[in-house]
Order: structure tokens, then sequence, then C-alpha cells
């Protein structure tokens, strides 16, 4: 092969070469460049944590939305931003469409304790709650023991409940006899105490710790105080007959 030759032949495998790395480059920078316009879009209109990747011209989603109306706005506006900027490309979805949990207390929890027996039924916001709040009875119930029927939602309580029902278990635990129960805004505690002390020292106490935006209903009962010492005196004679002397 003369020289030439030779030297044409190196001239054309390395124009092809560098027309190569330069054909990487520029579809290196487009990808690039459709990426970050993706994220601004996105950024601008509220999706900011959506996992944008871009091969090519195809533009991959990923990532969690609440709604399957987040998912129409996503794949809408990557659609316009890719043809829009480059006049080609398409937009796979792997988004996930995840339902948040709704804050709703559970319909109703009861309390009670009967015979040294504490009993919690009803439901709990969920599994997380319902391990808490037998946990409460557990440390609260001083020797008595503990029945759980608690079923369980799929639902997130607020705080405020939360504590209204921990309240509410260490003011029926601390009762001789009582039961109580918790509803979305109102709790309702009834039972009898040891004694007035006690009773005052309880009904204190929730009122403490009960949210104000929740009703507190109370009806505890205490025993009379005893008289002591008590002396009861009678005579009875033939003349006189039966005399109450004190």
């Amino acid at each position: 092969m003369r020289q030439s030759e030779i030297i044409a032949l190196v001239s054309v495998v390395c124009l092809g070469v560098g027309a190569l790395g330069f054909g990487r480059y520029v579809a290196s920078s487009v990808e690039d460049g459709l990426a970050e316009r993706s994220r601004e879009k996105l950024a601008v209109i509220g999706y900011s944590d959506v996992i944008v990747d871009v091969d090519g011209m195809v533009v991959a989603l990923s990532g969690r939305v609440q709604t399957e109306k987040d998912r129409e706005i996503l794949i809408a506006t990557l659609e316009s931003t890719a043809k829009s900027t480059f006049g080609v490309g398409s937009v796979v979805d792997n988004l996930v469409v995840v339902s948040p949990l709704v804050e709703f207390a559970p319909t109703k929890l009861f309390i009670q304790k009967d015979d040294e027996v504490v009993t919690i039924s009803g439901e709990a916001p969920n599994a997380a709650a319902r391990d808490l709040l037998a946990a409460r009875v557990e440390m609260s119930r001083s020797g008595s023991s503990f029945i759980n029927l608690m079923k369980t939602q799929d639902t997130r309580a607020s705080d405020s409940w939360l504590a209204a029902a921990e309240a509410a278990i260490d003011a029926v635990t601390a009762l001789r006899v009582g039961q109580a129960t918790v509803e979305r805004s109102v709790v309702r505690v009834e039972g009898a105490a040891k004694d007035a002390s006690s009773r005052d020292r309880i009904a204190a106490r929730l009122q403490q710790r009960i949210d104000p935006t929740f009703a507190l209903i109370m009806d505890i009962s205490a025993p009379p105080p005893i008289l002591s010492p008590y002396v009861f005196a009678a005579r009875k004679s033939e003349t006189r007959g039966l005399e109450i002397l004190r």
C-alpha cells in the first residue's frame, strides 16, 4: 500500500473516531440538558422530589406521588418539556401512587376495669398505636389482669387523641372499678374511686392532660367518709322500755 493511501486511511479512521466521540458528547449534552430542564420544570410545579432519568430522548420518572391526578400532571408536563425543548421525546412512567394515611381517630376506644381485670377494646388507629396503648395498660394496671381486644385501622391519630387515650387508661386503672370511652373529640370516664381524695386526684389529672379541644365528661363517685369512733348505746327496763342513750 502506498504511503499516500496509508495516510488517507489513517485520516479516515481518525475522522471516524472523532465523529463518534463528538457524537457521544453531543448525545450526552442533550441528555443532560433534557434532564436539567425536566427537573427545573418539576421543581416549579412542586414535584422536586420526583426522580428524573434520561436515556437518549426517553425520560423516565420514578418516585412516589399521592394521587393519580399527580401522576397525570407529571407525565403531561414532562412530555411537553421534552417535545418543546428538543422536538422529540417520550416519557416512561415508573411512578408509584401512594394514598397518604388519613388523619382520622378511631370510632371508639373502650377501657374497662372490673374485678381486678382491665379490658381494652374498640379500634386503635394503627398497629403502632395499639402497641403503645397496650404498653400503657401494662405499665399502669398495678397487678390487675389485662385483656387486649383492640382492632386496628390504617389511619393516623393526632398526638392529642393518643394523649387523651393514655390519660383515660391511667384514670380507669387508678379507679376501684370504672370504664372510659375515647372518641374523636369526647372522653368519658365513669366509675368509683377508693376514696374522695383519690377521686379528686384522678379528676384533676384528667383535666390537666386532656387537650381543651376534647369534651371531658366525668362521673366518678367515692364512698362517704367513715365516722370513727361511732358508739351506739341503748338500755331497756321494765319501767322505761327501750332507751337510746347515744
